[in-house]
């Protein structure tokens, strides 16, 4: 995974991570965030694959949006200030702090990648401090109460800028905490039914398929297992499209026979499948 390496780059390719701290070290640079990334993401050839890019938007992204607070944290647990490390460093903490407390990232790998990409943009030397401050900063407990005042917590705890916070809270006061709150707040994800089409028994008859669908496109396992019902069927399409094509025709075809079939084709991933199985 990665595109071609640039020769600044010693040969090695620019994984996601690598690109969206390179375009946090640009972008630091008095650079529109957006025209930044797009920057970076031009100069892979052949470009990156979709969930690559995609993966890399969201480590930049995320990380601009949490940054006083990733610093904050930070602070707690460098040497010096994180302000005054160098850029490449002080980029590889605050991505990978930003993947371990806001992306999911299990914090092994956001470690480990961390500690790798250090060394690999030069930074040897520190790649023992990187190691030690992210397993220490991931786990701190930090909460509104650690921010007595209420400009400090809009800004620091809640991300806004200085401008912005003091906009919010001379004109809503307290209310402008939660409303802050709500800016990271997840909507919830809601189906409607289209009752030129379908009906609500329908739509749940076939949501067993529409689960189907989901995990063939979103899980590595999945996709081999889309591979063998695709070369089951002798059918030419890909991953993506055989899961629509499941969700077109919810025929029964994820019967036994092809169950065991599958099961023994994919070996060390029973377990999985089989845990996947009992869901439905």
């Amino acid at each position: 995974m990665g595109c071609r390496p640039p020769p600044e780059s010693g040969g090695q390719p620019v994984t996601p991570r690598r690109l969206a701290v390179k375009a946090l070290i640009h972008q630091e640079q008095a650079g529109y965030a957006n025209l930044v990334l797009d920057a970076e993401l031009k100069k892979c050839a052949p470009p990156l694959e979709g969930r690559d890019a995609a993966f890399a938007a969201r480590i930049f992204y995320t990380t601009l949006e949490r940054l006083p607070l990733l610093d904050y944290i930070l602070n707690q647990f460098t040497k010096k200030p994180i302000a005054k490390l160098d850029a490449p460093v002080r980029a590889v903490l605050r991505a990978g702090l930003a993947q371990a407390r806001y992306m999911n990232v299990p914090l092994p790998a956001a470690v480990n990648e961390s500690v790798k990409l250090t060394r690999a943009l030069g930074k040897s030397s520190a790649a023992g401090m990187v190691n030690a401050v992210l397993r220490r900063a991931a786990g701190a407990a930090v909460s509104e109460s650690d921010f007595p005042d209420p400009l400090e917590r809009l800004s620091v705890y809640y991300c806004l800028s200085r401008p912005v916070a003091e906009l919010l809270y001379a004109q809503l006061g307290a209310e402008a905490f939660p409303l802050a709150a709500a800016f990271y707040r997840k909507p919830k994800t809601t189906i409607r039914v289209n009752t030129l089409r379908t009906d609500d028994a329908s739509l749940l008859t076939g949501w067993n398929c529409i689960l189907w669908w989901w995990i063939l496109e979103y899980t590595t396992i999945a996709r081999a297992f889309s591979r063998h019902i695709r070369h089951k069927l002798a059918l030419e399409t890909d991953d993506t499209c055989m899961g629509k094509w499941l969700l077109r025709h919810n025929t029964g075809i994820i019967d036994q026979e092809l169950r065991r079939e599958v099961i023994s084709s994919i070996n060390d991933e029973i377990v999985i499948l089989d845990q996947i199985h009992d869901i439905f």
